[in-house]
This record gives structure tokens, sequence and C-alpha cells, in this order.
């Protein structure tokens, strides 16, 4: 009997997986759904809960009333059996109405407070009916075994939302008494043992089948609102189509108000250009222009104009997926104002370019505040630096026990602020390189260096941090004999970033490995450990400013989240290019930079030198 009911459990099993297959989901991970079928499977659940309660304590009373006129039960056990009921069944009572009072129910484990409630529920009746089991009385015993099959009939069906449910509290109610009843001596007793036990089976196999016809019912009524929902997204959206097909001039008036935008639609077989009112006031062009794409194109600034140009052919040809660019434009007026734009391309069967459509709009100001705020930013960090200078200078000088052994508590607290100090210099001292980088006046002492010499002096120079990490630089092949024309303060600096972000992650007593290969007129630089890996949802941002992953399962010590922003612009004002790898093996960190020799590094190398 229990094979068959196992066996009937997994077939609503594999009807699940089928139906989860079917929508490309797995039950570990249910998809939206599945999770709105649970959600109302819970409801249900709980909106009949109210009335198996009452019934309850209705069947529990009459049940009392019945004992105490028949005489025929110990009315002591009944009490004691009927206190276990009430008890759970008042506890059942406050999930109700905690359920019903917490806004966020999706925070709380209701599925397996409920199930509890319905498992522990079935048992305090399968144990009540054990307790006032009536030896030798078959007409006692027989009542008892209606009493129970009744409310087991009556728990399947308010619980046969959910199949795991309505199992939980029937087998633990009704199982009870039938092996006491095969205990029983006598063939009656025998007899009523086995149809309990064949009626479990019943009960139970009737309430799987209409759990599973109420699980299809949720999902068909959910697919049916979805593609009704789909059906009115639909109808919405070729509406709005059609009413942008039938007046453009009107979506484009509508989107320039809104954002501020210039929108421009360009026919690429016809070559014709249109543009809305906003863009003529970004290119303060006289509104009786007829624009053109030569007319765009020739107002690009002279040092931008051929960047550009390659990007919207880029954009055009397909090798970019869409156009976004920023670029300077001369107005007819002589003003210089930056421009951002974005576009995309439209194309036929055969892939040809027929449309692109696009947004421009106006970013002088923008970058106006935001050089605006950068330099307030340097200038408050300049002013912090020197009296921070010199409260690190008395703290470590107090910290060395020149003003006299402290006690142990205050020596604590100095080495704590002298840390802090340490740390803010840090910080001080990265967000003055970045903003020197990104404003061009980062001097470069640029010179020819051989890579191998600048590498293994930077592995000398961080060697120290990674043993206070327990981890090792190792080089498993031999690197690299070319040279390359770079500034050795801020190669060894990017080195400096790199090889901590590596000791950071990397697990104790592990290798990381530093490599420099050559090839091609290019130097790759690479340094490897093998941690966990940078998480996907972080990797777009990786060298942005200020952004650190999750590292609380790490050992590394606070860092600034500027080193990766500050080591870009490095590498690349020197003319190259970073990068990285990542997977669960650990995460490579790479820079190319071009050979001494190579034009590219020499244009690179004297363009660096004459900034100031």
């Amino acid at each position: 009997m229990f094979d068959a009911i196992g066996a009937s459990i997994g077939t609503h099993g594999q009807i699940d997986r089928q139906v989860a297959r079917s929508r490309g989901t797995s039950l570990d991970r249910p998809d939206p759904t599945e999770r709105s079928i649970r959600d109302e499977q819970l409801q249900l659940l709980f909106a009949a809960l109210p009335s198996s309660l009452l019934a309850t304590l209705v069947l529990l009373l009459l049940t009392i009333a019945a004992a105490e006129l028949t005489g025929e039960v110990d009315m002591k056990l009944t009490l004691i059996a009927a206190i276990g009921i009430g008890s759970v069944t008042a506890a059942r009572f406050a999930l109700l109405l905690a359920y019903r009072r917490n806004p966020r129910r999706e925070n709380i484990a209701w599925w397996e407070l409920f199930h509890a409630g319905c498992i522990v529920a079935g048992a305090a009746w399968g144990t009540a009916a054990v307790l006032v089991f009536p030896e030798g009385d078959t007409d006692a015993q027989s009542f008892l075994a209606f009493l129970i099959a009744g409310v087991s009939a009556g728990a399947v069906t308010t619980l046969a939302a959910d199949k795991r449910a309505a199992l939980g509290f029937v087998l633990p109610c009704v199982m009870p008494l039938s092996i006491r009843l095969l205990l029983e001596p006598g063939a009656f007793s025998t007899t009523m043992g086995m149809m309990t036990a064949l009626y479990a089976y019943v009960i139970g196999s009737a309430g799987l089948r209409l759990s599973q016809h109420i699980r299809e019912n949720i999902l068909l009524r959910l697919q049916a609102s979805e593609q009704q929902r789909v059906q009115e997204q639909s109808e919405r959206a070729l509406a709005v189509a059609n009413h942008q097909l039938r007046d453009l001039n009107e979506r484009f008036v509508l989107a320039t108000h809104s954002g501020g935008m210039g929108i421009w639609d360009w026919d690429v077989q016809g070559d014709t250009l249109t543009w809305d009112d906003r863009m003529y006031e970004i290119y303060g062009a006289p509104r009786d222009l007829t624009p053109n794409m030569e007319y765009m194109m020739r107002v690009f600034h002279p040092e931008d104009a051929e960047r550009a140009r390659g990007e919207l052919i880029a954009a055009l040809s397909g090798k970019q997926p869409q156009l976004r660019t920023t670029f300077r434009i001369i107005r007819p007026s002589g003003e210089e104002r930056v421009i951002s734009a974005s576009g995309l391309t439209l194309r036929n069967a055969s892939g040809r370019a027929t449309r692109m459509t696009g947004l421009i709009w106006d970013i002088t100001d923008v970058q106006r505040v935001e050089r605006m705020k950068n330099e307030f930013v340097a200038t408050v960090s300049h002013e912090l630096r020197t009296p921070l200078t010199s409260i690190r200078g008395s703290l470590g000088l107090v910290a060395a026990g020149v003003a006299g052994k402290l006690p142990d508590r205050a020596a604590g607290l100095v080495q704590m602020a002298l840390n802090n100090c340490e740390r803010l210099t840090m910080l001080i001292n990265d967000i003055l390189d970045m903003e020197k980088l990104e404003s061009d006046k980062q001097r470069f002492d640029v010179r020819r260096m051989e890579v191998s010499e600048l590498l293994m002096r930077s592995l000398e120079e961080n060697a120290g941090f990674a043993h206070s990490l327990n981890v090792r630089f190792v080089t498993p092949e031999p690197l690299c004999n070319a040279a390359v024309l770079v500034d050795p303060t801020r190669f060894l600096q990017v080195m400096a970033n790199l090889l901590s972000n590596a000791s950071k992650f990397s697990p104790p007593g592990s290798a990381i490995e530093v490599t420099a290969r050559c090839h091609r007129g290019k130097v790759r630089v690479a340094v490897r450990d093998f941690g966990k890996g940078i998480p996907p949802e972080f990797q777009p941002r990786i060298f942005q400013k200020f952004s650190q992953a999750d590292s609380s399962d790490s050992r590394s010590r606070t860092g600034t989240g500027l080193g990766l922003a500050i080591s870009r612009a490095i590498i690349e004002r020197l003319g190259g290019q970073i990068g990285f790898d990542t997977g669960p093996g650990g995460t490579t960190f790479y820079f190319e930079l071009s050979d001494a020799d190579s034009e590219a590094a020499s244009s690179s190398a004297v363009h660096q030198s004459q900034v100031s």
C-alpha cells in the first residue's frame, strides 16, 4: 500500500517535471509561472483554514459531549486528547492571523510553517485516537474509526490545493489508529485496521488527484491570463505603432519635450535626413536648412571627425550593434558644444541597412558640472593631505614611543587612529591620481625600459604584502625580454594594483602567476589568481571608480575602489589596453603595450612626455 502511495506521488512529481520542462524551467529554480501557482495554492490553503479550524472545534466539542453521555470512554484521557488538539488548533489560528497581517509574505517560509501545522494537526488526531482507544469495545472502535475517517476526509477537501499538505495531515491522522486496530486481538478489529489502512490509501490518492486538478486549473487560468495580457500589450503596441506611423512629427515633439533630446531619422537608401526642432537648437542651425548626413559630419570638431565617422560607419555596416559615441561640434556661430549620440540600424531581409534612427543630446553643461565636481574633490583632497600628513606623522611618533610608553589600551587606540590615517591618505592619493589622469594633468616620465626588469622589481616590492596573506608570486615561464616605452613609476603602480588585487582574492597557500609574452610587436603582461572569479553582475563595473565586489569571504584589506580605474587610465594613456578573463577557476588581469621599437609606441611616448 505504501509503495502504491509512493508511486502515485512519483507520478505526480513526473507530471510537475514535465510541466516544468515544457516551459524550459527547473523544479529547483521555479520560473515565475511556477511561483504564481505556488502563491495561489498557498492562498487557497489559508483561505480554507478558518472553516477547517471551526469544524475541528465543533467536532471536538461534540466528541467530548458524546463521550460524557455514553460514559464508555475515559473522560480524563478524552480531555487530555482534546487539550492537545485544541492547542494545535490555536497555534494554526495564530499562524493564520500572522499570514493575514504580514505585508511582505514572500519573506517568510509560509509553506514550511503551513506544512508543519498540517503534520502536527494530523499527528494530534492520530495520537488522540490511540490515547482514547477503547480496548475490547468493537462498537466504540467503529465509532472512533468513523470519526477519524470523517476528520481526514474533511481535511482532504480543505487541503487538496497542495498534495503535501493533504498527505501530511491524512497519514499521521489515520495510520496510528489503523496500526492500533491491527494490534487489537479479534477478527473485527483486524478487519477494521486493514480497512482503515485501505481508506488512508484511497483518501490519499483522491487528495493527490484533486491536488493535481487544482494545479492544472490554476495553470490554465494563469496561461489564459498571460495570453490575454500579451494580447492586450500587442494591441496597445500596435495602436501606438499605428499612431506613430500616422503622425511621426508628433512623436518627435513628445520625445523632445520628455528628455530635451533631439531625434534624427536617416533613410539610408533614399539618403534623406529628418530632424525635429530640438536638433536645430542643438546644432544652432537655421530653420530653413535641409539637413543631411554630410552637414552633420561637416560640423564635427576636426579632432573628433575621423573617429566619429568611423563609429557611424561601424554601426551602419553591422560591426557594432548600435551607435554610441560622444563628439564635439562647432556651431555656425563658432561655439563649441559636446554632443552624445546614439542610434539603431534597421535592416532588410538580406541584412542591408535601410534606416538609422537615434537620439542626440547636448552634454556640454553636464561635462562642465562634472569637471567642477572633480575640481572640488581635488581641492578638498589637496587641503586635507597637508594636515593629514602632520597627524599621521605625530601619531607615528606617539606609537613608536617617542612620547613615552603608552598603556596597552591607549596604544591600541593610537594604532587604530594611525591605521585610519594611512587608509585616508591612500584614498586621497588615489583620488588625486584619478583627477590628474582624467584631466590630463599627470606628467609621465616615459623611458625605454625592459619589461622583465620592471616585473621582477614589482614582484620584490609586493612580496611582503603577498606573504602577509599567505600567498606567493611565481613566474611559470621565462619573462619576455622586450623593451617598452613607459613611465616606470606608473608601470609599477599598475602592477602593485593588480598584484595586491590578486593577493586579496587568492586562497591561502596558493600561487599567483605572473607572465609576460611578446607577440607581433605587442607585449602582454598578465597576473592570474586562482580564486572564485569575479561575479557576473559585477564584471561590467570592474573598471569603474569606487567599484568593489563583495569580498566578505576574502582576507582582503580594505581598498579605495580606485585601483583598477587608475590602472586602466594609466595603461590607456600609455597607448595600451587592459582587460580581464574570469571564471570559477580564477581571474586573469592583463594589459598590452606596444614594443618600444614600434611606431605606435614611439608616437604615444612623445605625446605622454608632453603632458604636464
